[in-house]
């Protein structure tokens, strides 16, 4: 598209940056967990203080690419690449079944992808091991962090879901008092799951971070700052 378009691409040193003009008041500039560079602005904008911007928060973007690229968790989704799963690595083996995919499992130090022959391609390899991580953290959440977090903090949610998310870890609807956990928190230690549920536990008492919320945190969940650095590493 055209940079008159409502959505067009920025190539700045190289890098591209895929831009979205909304209806918003500032400009917002993000790098994803697959290493692509978005940035977001108020309509009309012009496209001149839109380079400005991309320009002046270039080396920023260069330097969240290089963590992203780093992290265990981008590593290439393939047949005998690396999966983390729950802080371990896990070797992904992909295996045939026929007219039918089944569902992922662990083998010792394995997870097999059965995929049928019209899904084994990597668009399905991705698919399979996405739904594999929420069902991962659906199962954790029933059967552990909700019963344990909900236990310390004397909070209940009236729903749960699970779903991947690109710029949050979790997020609390106060009002109908329904919490979503990102899927992705199976890559990690299970601690990051509790943290991320205590996090929006506490939300039902305080919906903003302010000191209130702080202090909540420190009274349920001690030690939580550093448990939330194993999710910026």
């Amino acid at each position: 598209m055209t940079a008159s378009s409502n959505s067009f691409s920025l190539f700045i040193n190289g890098t591209e940056i895929e831009v979205t003009r909304k209806r918003m008041k500032t400009m917002r500039l993000r790098v994803g967990a697959d290493g692509k560079a978005r940035l977001s602005a108020p309509l009309h904008t012009p496209l001149a203080l839109i380079e400005a911007f991309a320009y002046t928060n270039a080396s920023a973007i260069e330097r969240a690419r290089a963590r992203v690229a780093s992290s265990p968790v981008a590593a290439p989704v393939a047949d005998r690449g690396t999966f983390m799963l729950w802080g371990r690595p896990v070797t992904i083996r992909v295996e045939r079944s026929g007219s039918r995919s089944k569902a992922p499992f662990l083998e010792g130090a394995e997870l097999i992808v059965p995929l049928s022959d019209r899904r084994c391609t990597e668009e399905g390899l991705a698919k399979a091991l996405d739904a594999f991580l929420a069902s991962e953290v659906k199962r954790e959440l029933e059967q552990a962090a909700v019963p344990r977090m909900e236990a310390v903090t004397g909070a209940h949610a009236a729903g749960w879901k699970v779903r991947s998310m690109r710029s949050r870890w979790g997020s609390c609807q106060v009002a109908k008092r329904t919490i979503t956990i990102n899927s992705r928190l199976a890559h990690y230690d299970r601690r990051c799951l509790d943290y991320v549920v205590c996090h929006e536990l506490c939300h039902l008492y305080e919906p903003s971070h302010n000191a209130r919320f702080h202090a909540l945190m420190d009274r349920f969940y001690p030690g939580w700052k550093a448990v939330r650095k194993l999710l910026s590493a």
